[in-house]
Order: C-alpha cells, then sequence, then structure tokens
C-alpha cells in the first residue's frame, strides 16, 4: 500500500469520525432541548416543589450528556481505539477513587486511635462542661472519632479527637 493511499484512508477515518461527533453533539443537544420543553409542558417543577433547582434542566441534561457519550464512543470505535479509552478511563477511576478512600482515612485512623486512648483514659464524661480553645460547653455525646459540644447559645460543635488531644481543655 503506497502512502497516497493510506494517507487518504486515515483522512477518510478522520473526517468520519469528526462527522460522527458532530452529528451525536447536534442530536444530544436537540434531544435534550425536547425533553426539557416536554418536562416543562408537564410542569414537572412545579410537582417537585421542594427541589432547589430545576428538575426539569437536570433531567434533560443527562439525556443529552449520554447522548454525547454514546457519540464520543462511537467515534472512538470507528478509530479502533475504544477500547484502550475505556481501560485507561475505568484504570483512572479505580485510581481516584482509591486515592479518595486513602484521604478520607487519613484524617479517620489517628481520631479513631485518640478516641480509643480517651476511653481508656476516661477523662471526659456526657454532660460534663469543657473549655477548649474558645469552645466552651457542655459534653452531648463521645464517639470514637470526635465529641460534640453543645455551646450557651445552643449550637452543637464537633471536635475531632486529635485536636482534644493536641489543645489544653479543662
Amino acid at each position: 500500500m503506497e502512502w497516497v493511499d493510506l494517507f487518504h484512508l486515515v483522512t477518510n477515518k478522520i473526517a468520519v469520525t469528526v462527522l460522527i461527533v458532530l452529528v451525536g453533539f447536534i442530536i444530544g443537544r436537540i434531544v435534550g432541548r425536547l425533553i426539557f420543553r416536554i418536562l416543562h409542558e408537564l410542569e414537572i417543577d412545579n410537582l417537585v416543589k421542594k427541589a432547589n433547582s430545576s428538575v426539569e434542566q437536570s433531567i434533560s441534561q443527562v439525556f443529552e450528556y449520554v447522548i454525547y457519550v454514546i457519540t464520543v464512543c462511537i467515534a472512538l470505535d470507528n478509530l479502533g481505539i475504544l477500547a484502550y479509552v475505556l481501560i485507561i478511563s475505568v484504570a483512572v477511576v479505580v485510581f481516584v477513587i482509591i486515592l479518595s478512600a486513602l484521604l478520607g482515612f487519613k484524617d479517620f485512623i489517628p481520631n479513631f486511635l485518640c478516641g480509643l486512648w480517651l476511653r481508656k483514659k476516661n477523662s471526659m464524661y456526657k454532660n460534663n462542661y469543657v473549655s477548649l480553645g474558645n469552645v466552651k460547653g457542655k459534653v452531648v455525646s463521645k464517639g470514637l472519632v470526635g465529641i460534640k459540644i453543645q455551646t450557651k447559645s445552643k449550637d452543637i460543635i464537633s471536635i475531632p479527637n486529635l485536636t482534644i488531644l493536641k489543645k489544653k481543655w479543662k
């Protein structure tokens, strides 16, 4: 196969892919607006009054984005790289989930260990008045990761166990 034939093959694939993406995004936009109008005519927002945002807008955007994702998948399949992109996407999602879990445990484990130590020491009792830094109030509950203090103004403040050990309290 000559380089000219290869060039035509590649440019044709790219042109078809661009056309697929354009048509898919146009269809997605049209379907999103159509669904929004249908939901608006059905007065869905009036039926769901407790929602802070527009339910009609949210549902129509979900349909629109689903069509966008399907379009991108079709375009990637046309280029022959869909499997690679999906594998990389799944790997990135798994990595982000694992990283989020590790960062979440970063604060949990020290607070949990301090909570065990504070329980063993039994130094802070429920309904005792304590002063921790500029927070003063009554201990409402004592858990393994923190305590809850009710101030004079009836505000409930959560304080992590690690903070209790680091600061002086009375």
